[in-house]
Order: C-alpha cells, then sequence, then structure tokens
C-alpha cells in the first residue's frame, strides 16, 4: 500500500509498505518497542510524525 506521511515540521513523502493502517498505528503507539519506525525505504522518528493516510 503506498501512504502519504506528514511530519510535524511540515515535510511530507510517499512510501510503500506492506503494513496494513493498523499496524502502523500499533507500531506508532507502542513506545516499548523503540522510538523509530520504518516506513518504505525510511526510517522515522516516531515522535516526528503528525499523520499517515492512505495515497
Amino acid at each position: 500500500m503506498k501512504i502519504k506521511v506528514k511530519k510535524i515540521d511540515g515535510e511530507g513523502f510517499t512510501a510503500e509498505t506492506e503494513k496494513t493502517m493498523q499496524e502502523l498505528y500499533e507500531e506508532l503507539s507502542n513506545n516499548m518497542d523503540g522510538s523509530f519506525i520504518l516506513l518504505g525505504d525510511r526510517i522515522e522518528q516516531k515522535m516526528t510524525i503528525e499523520s499517515i493516510s492512505k495515497e
């Protein structure tokens, strides 16, 4: 699935992921698994992400 990611600094990008929206939500909500998330070919810090939507 292609997703659009908006960061809190205003930057945005698109990514291709095999994860569902539910899986992305669970991974972003779980702070016990670390503070970074893999989105396509990018590794992003969870706390810098404002929103994720399907493209």
